[in-house]
């Protein structure tokens, strides 16, 4: 198996499954392992493609599934989901079933110690990543998951600095994992509805095309995303900022990510501006163009302040179908956006396409500007 799983794997596997005429099968290595594990565990149970999994079909029987988890991120060692890429489409989707949950999970941090900084790294941001989902999204979150969320991101970031200095701690490992597994084994989503998981979305569309690393990727785009998102639910990311890094403001929140990716000497950040940022018009508004063109600046700044440690890169879309035309308290301007991304809108998986293709330059390849609008709209 390989890091991010592949359908052709899990359908050599299945067979192997199936020729054996296996009950149960093991699992030893990371998530990506696990996650092949569980689609093999609900393919060798049926006769057809076990990709109709991925579509919509969820599976009613599937061999008995066991694991020993040596590298701690993505929580499927406590739940019942998995990721697999279908190789020819480059689609990135989920599995999942209440028969995909393992019987029994070893997560021996012993087994752990001798994964690489970078994957460190990598999993810290898939453990923070699965944390955040419901924690911004949610339309209902009970603030007691809310703190508890944000505990587990502080164990996460405080055992990550823990063992970049000393690898062998074997304290700070343990519980690194067992923040991994409390992730996403459905406690920190106790209580918790109207969310989604918009950072895991993009990251897949980008590692279903560019083979990335999933937390390499998920480093990307949650900057980047929040950012975006910030407004639609500034009360949240103010708290985040001041009950993780004990900062004041939303944006000190999400500008205290810098100093991790300029220790690590990499890291892109992706800020979404918008055309509004490049030319003002009179239907738009002088001060939404003006906080458009600021992200520009701040993109600036920060790649001066990295000093070509970390690559920045400002997308400027157009109409994209999002829910932008719902925001505005004018009436009368709603009304005209509204016609106006009617006539004209476009996919958000244009700007994913887009975010794609700045990330998978080369290391010494920076992207630092891209227009992207429907080409039926004016500039």
């Amino acid at each position: 198996m390989k890091s991010n799983p592949v359908l052709s794997k899990v359908k050599e596997a299945i067979k192997i499954a199936k020729d054996f005429g296996a009950d149960s099968v093991l699992a030893i290595g990371g998530g990506s392992v696990l996650d092949s594990a569980k689609a093999v565990a609900a393919g060798a149970c049926y006769d057809g493609d076990v990709w109709d999994f991925f579509t919509g079909k969820s599976p009613s029987r599937a061999l008995k599934i066991f694991d020993v988890i040596t590298l701690a991120a993505t929580g499927s060692e406590m739940n019942s989901g998995a990721v697999v890429t279908r190789e020819e489409t480059r689609q990135k989707y989920a599995i999942d079933g209440r028969v995909l949950y393992p019987k029994v999970s070893i997560i021996d941090s012993e087994l752990q110690a001798s994964v690489s900084r970078e994957y460190l790294v990598y999993s810290a941001s898939d453990i923070i990543a699965h944390s955040i989902e419901g924690y911004f999204t949610a339309s209902v979150q009970p603030g007691l998951i809310s703190s508890y969320v944000e505990a587990n991101i502080k164990a996460v970031i405080k055992t990550t600095e823990i063992l970049l200095a000393n690898p062998d701690d074997y304290d700070a490992r343990a519980e690194f994992a067992w923040a991994a597994t409390m992730a996403l084994n459905g406690l920190t989503y106790v209580g918790t509805g109207g969310y989604s998981y918009p950072n895991h979305m993009i990251e897949h569309a980008m590692s279903a095309v560019t083979d990335c690393a999933h937390g390499a990727g998920l480093s990307v785009v949650m900057p980047a995303w929040m950012k975006w998102y910030k407004d639609r639910n500034l009360a949240q990311f103010e708290r985040f900022a001041r009950e993780i890094f004990g900062l004041k403001g939303a944006d000190e929140g999400i500008a205290a990510v810098l100093p991790t990716m300029q220790a690590q000497k990499s890291g892109q950040i992706i800020n979404i501006s918008s055309v509004a940022g490049l030319k003002v018009s009179s239907g738009i508004g002088t001060v939404y163009s003006a906080t458009k063109f600021a992200v520009k600046t701040i993109s600036e700044g920060l790649r001066a302040e990295s000093k070509g440690d970390v690559r920045v890169c400002t997308i400027y879309p157009g109409a994209i179908a999002t829910e932008l035309t719902q925001h505005s308290s004018d009436e009368a301007a709603k009304a005209g956006i509204q016609a106006f991304y009617a006539a004209n809108e476009i996919t958000p998986d244009a700007v994913a396409r887009a975010i794609v293709f700045a990330v998978s330059q080369p290391a010494d390849v920076d992207i630092n500007d891209i227009t992207i609008r429907p080409s039926r709209q004016e500039f």
